[in-house]
């Protein structure tokens, strides 16, 4: 069977190209967990952005169902010579499409590059199968949220820590408007957490619901937001495990209290994140390969305890921002050292 992803159009033309790329890396990666007959062909027309790939049968309900997350997927089309067939749309929002995409601010990392992050997360971890279930996500390096409001939007819960207060306080200000105008309803909750060797963390909780029904009937999410440092996000909410990280490593901003160096700051914060993930579990972090080597924060990971992803499209996911930033992604995960609760 030959299908097609309509990407999401881009007004830049060599982004648009670049992005093409990523997202082939990223149906790789999904394939190779839910359809590993299946593989990637590549763009198959010059004048549509439609990403083209082949499974040996008709993909099921539910195989479908998880590559509408595609983060560049606009339409899934089925391909008979020049026909396309529409397939499926998107997939659907939690709380809505927009909310990721409202707040701008200097430095804000566009909404469908976090939302590929969240899948290579995603499709490295254990947890692929619980995909549609509230998992625990964190960002720790979360600025104002856009990777907070994507996890939202999936149906999970999100935590977000950035050692920037007033980028917290902008995060909640907006997300508390936002459930009010469109009259989701919800609970704010303030509180403060006590962390060893550090001030008290204060931590603002959202608990809300897609439907008043849910609500009113417990099934609600959580958003939980701390200022603190980055060492600290895996703390701040209490002692509980996340299925899933990610985050993008800043270019030139410090996200720890103090002058040390980035390469300092990075091997004193990620043996915590890497404590703070379940066994399985998986991180993603974008960086800029010109201020952060790629084989330096690799290594860092290995000496966390982590397992980097590699081979295949994880080899693949270097790309061209602006003239200063050429990204990539570094993708690791928990090992299974125990037997799982």
């Amino acid at each position: 069977m030959n299908y097609g992803i309509f990407l999401w159009p881009h007004a830049n033309a060599r982004y648009q190209a670049e992005s093409a790329r990523l997202g082939q890396a990223e149906l790789e990666m999904m394939l190779s967990r839910v359809c590993p007959e299946g593989s990637v062909s590549g763009l198959c027309r010059e004048d549509l952005p439609i990403l083209e790939f082949q499974t040996p049968v008709p993909l099921t309900m539910e195989q479908i169902a998880i590559l509408r997350n595609h983060s560049l997927m606009y339409e899934l089309f089925e391909l008979t010579g020049d026909c396309l067939r529409p397939v499926a749309p998107r997939c659907g929002a939690y709380l809505g499409h927009d909310l990721p995409a409202i707040l701008k601010y200097k430095g804000k990392t566009n909404e469908q590059f976090s939302a590929m992050l969240l899948n290579a997360a995603l499709f490295a971890s254990d947890f692929v199968s619980q995909w549609d279930q509230p998992l625990m996500f964190l960002d720790p390096i979360c600025s104002r949220g856009t990777s907070l409001f994507l996890a939202v939007n999936r149906g999970w819960n999100a935590d977000g820590s950035d050692l920037s207060a007033a980028d917290i306080r902008e995060l909640n200000q907006f997300f508390k408007k936002y459930l009010e105008y469109h009259k989701f309803k919800h609970r704010m909750v303030q509180k403060s957490n006590t962390l060893p060797q550090s001030k008290p963390v204060s931590v603002t909780e959202f608990f809300f619901a897609d439907t008043p029904q849910a609500f009113q009937s417990g099934e609600t999410r959580a958003l939980r937001t701390a200022a603190c440092d980055a060492a600290f996000a895996g703390r701040a909410f209490g002692k509980g495990k996340y299925h899933l990280m990610a985050g993008d490593l800043p270019y030139g901003v410090q996200h720890s209290a103090g002058s040390e160096s980035f390469e300092k700051m990075l091997r004193r914060v990620m043996p915590k994140w890497a404590e703070a993930l379940l066994p399985g579990g998986a991180i993603a972090l974008s960086y800029n390969i010109n201020t952060l080597k790629p084989a330096l924060l690799r290594d860092i990971m290995t000496q966390s305890g982590l397992v980097v992803a590699s081979g295949g499209p994880y080899d693949t996911l270097r790309h061209w921002v602006e003239q200063a930033v050429t990204r990539d992604i570094a993708v690791a995960v928990r090992p299974v050292t125990s037997k799982r609760r």
